[in-house]
C-alpha cells in the first residue's frame, strides 16, 4: 500500500500531452483526469504518463493491425498516467475492484489470454478483448476494439456485459462518485480500500447515462450528412433508444443523400425497431439505386421476418447477381428462422429457376431452400455438385442439406465422409449426425 503523498507524480496544471481532437468529442475528458488525480494520488503510486510515440509502439507491437482500432480515449488515460507501479498490491485502482494496471503490463495479460486459448483447446479469449481493468486472472473490464463501450467479462462465461457505453461515460461516473462521496479511500487491514456506498452510485450511474442518451439524441437532431450521422452511429446502435427511430425514418423519407440513407439503413437493422420492417420494404419496392438496394437487402437478412416473402420475387428476377443472391440468402434466413412456413408458389419456381444458375453459391442456396420440401430436382443438383472439384462448393452442397427432411439428402452426405479433404469430412460426419437425428 502507498502512503499519502509518498512518491506522487506531481501533475502539471497545463497538462495537455495530445491534441483535442483525440478526445471522441469530448473536451469534458481533460477536466475528469485531473479531478481523478485529486482524489486517488494519495493512494496509489501513479506513473508518468507515456508519450505518444510511446503508446503507438507499444500498441503496434502486441496488436498488430488492431492497434488502429484502440479507442483515443484508452490512449489518452496511457499518456496521463501510466497505471498504478504499485498496482500488485494494490486491490483497488480508478474504478472500485479493478487495479490500474501499466500499459505494458495490460498488454501483457491480454497475450497471456490468447496464449490460454491454445491451451485449453478452445477459444476462450478474442483477439479484439483489451483487459484495461483486471480484478483477478478470471473478470475484467474490457474493451472491444473496433467497437465502443466498456464490458465486464467473467472467464466462466466467456460473454462480454456491457458496462457504459464509452470510456468518458465510465470517467464521469468515476469522478462523481468521488464527488458526492459514493466513492471513499478507507483503509483495510493495511491495504488502502474504495469503500462504495451502492445506492449513491447507482443513481449517479443513471444520471450520467440519461445524460449520455439526451446527448446523443440532441447530436441526432442537427444532422445533415453522413459523416454527421456515422460520429454517433455506435452510440444509437448500443443505447437503441426508440426515441432516436422518429429522426433516423425522417432521413428515408426526406434525404436523397445516398450514404447518409446506408448509414440510416444500417443504424436501424441493428436497432430492429418492429416499425422499421414496413419503411425498408417500401424503400425495396421505389428506390432505384442499386447501393440502397443492397443496404436494404442487408437489412432485411437481419430481420428474417416472414412478410418481407411478398418484396422478394422481383428482387430474384433481377438481371445483377448481388442482388439475386441478397434476396435468396434473405429468403434463406426467413426459412431458417421460420421452418414451418410454407414458402409461396411463384418463390419455388423462382428458385427452380436458380437451380441451373452458373453463380454456385446461388444456385447452392436455393437448392437448400427447396430441398427442405424434399424438392427432387434440387436434390439432384446437389448429388451432382456434391463430386465437384472444389472443396469449398462441396462445404456449401453440405451445409445446404443440414436440415433436409428427405433421406436421399443423408446418402449424399454419406458419400462425403471418405471425402479426401479433412474440413469436408468433419463437416459431413457431423451433418450424418444432425440428419440421423432430424430422420429418426
Amino acid at each position: 500500500m502507498k502512503s499519502p503523498n509518498a512518491d506522487c507524480v506531481p501533475l502539471d496544471p497545463e497538462f495537455s500531452p495530445l491534441p483535442p481532437t483525440i478526445f471522441m468529442n469530448d473536451p469534458q475528458l481533460t477536466e475528469i483526469l485531473p479531478q481523478l488525480h485529486h482524489y486517488l494520488s494519495d493512494y496509489l503510486t501513479l506513473d508518468r504518463g507515456l508519450t505518444e510515440m510511446e503508446i503507438e509502439h507499444l500498441l503496434a507491437d502486441s496488436l498488430g493491425e488492431l492497434s488502429a482500432l484502440v479507442p483515443p480515449e484508452i490512449k489518452y488515460l496511457y499518456t496521463w498516467h501510466n497505471g498504478d507501479r504499485d498496482y500488485a498490491e494494490n486491490l483497488d485502482g480508478i474504478l472500485a475492484g479493478y487495479q490500474f494496471l501499466p500499459l505494458q503490463a495490460v498488454l501483457g495479460e491480454y497475450q497471456q489470454l490468447l496464449q490460454l486459448n491454445e491451451t485449453v483447446g478452445y477459444p476462450v479469449w478474442q483477439s479484439t478483448w483489451l483487459p484495461i481493468f483486471p480484478m483477478d486472472s478470471k473478470q475484467f473490464c474490457i474493451v472491444m476494439l473496433g467497437r465502443d463501450g466498456i464490458y465486464e467479462i467473467f472467464l466462466e462465461d466467456g460473454t462480454p456485459h456491457l458496462l457504459f457505453e464509452n470510456f468518458s461515460q465510465l470517467l464521469r461516473v468515476i469522478a462523481t462518485a468521488y464527488d458526492r462521496g459514493a466513492y471513499q479511500w478507507r483503509s483495510h487491514q493495511g491495504y488502502a480500500q474504495i469503500q462504495v456506498e451502492e445506492q449513491g452510485l447507482a443513481e449517479i450511474i443513471r444520471t450520467v447515462q440519461s445524460d449520455y442518451r439526451a446527448e446523443v439524441l440532441g447530436k441526432l437532431q442537427t444532422v445533415t450528412t453522413s459523416a454527421d450521422l456515422e460520429a454517433i452511429a455506435h452510440a444509437l446502435i448500443q443505447l437503441k433508444d426508440p426515441d432516436s427511430v422518429p429522426y433516423l425514418y425522417q432521413f428515408l423519407e426526406s434525404s436523397t443523400d445516398v450514404p447518409l440513407l446506408m448509414d440510416t439503413i444500417n443504424i436501424l437493422a441493428e436497432i430492429k425497431a418492429p416499425s422499421t420492417l414496413g419503411y425498408l420494404h417500401k424503400l425495396l419496392v421505389t428506390t432505384d439505386d442499386y447501393r440502397i438496394k443492397v443496404s436494404v437487402l442487408s437489412a432485411l437478412f437481419s430481420f428474417a421476418h416472414p412478410d418481407t416473402m411478398e418484396y422478394l420475387p422481383q428482387e430474384l428476377r433481377s438481371m445483377d447477381d448481388v442482388v439475386r443472391s441478397l434476396a435468396i440468402s434473405v429468403l434463406h434466413s426467413i426459412c431458417t428462422q421460420n421452418p414451418s412456413l410454407p414458402i409461396p408458389p411463384e418463390l419455388i419456381q423462382l428458385l427452380e429457376v436458380h437451380l441451373n444458375d452458373p453463380n454456385l453459391p446461388l444456385c447452392i442456396t436455393s437448392a437448400g431452400i427447396l430441398c427442405r420440401l424434399s424438392h427432387a430436382p434440387a436434390l439432384d443438383t446437389l448429388t451432382q455438385l456434391a463430386d465437384h472439384p472444389n472443396p469449398v462448393v462441396r462445404l456449401k452442397v453440405l451445409a445446404s442439406l443440414a436440415v433436409c427432411p428427405d433421406p436421399r439428402a443423408l446418402t449424399i452426405v454419406s458419400s462425403r465422409m471418405d471425402d479426401p479433404d479433412s474440413q469436408v469430412r468433419a463437416t459431413a460426419h457431423h451433418i450424418h449426425q444432425c440428419l440421423m437425428g432430424l430422420q429418426s
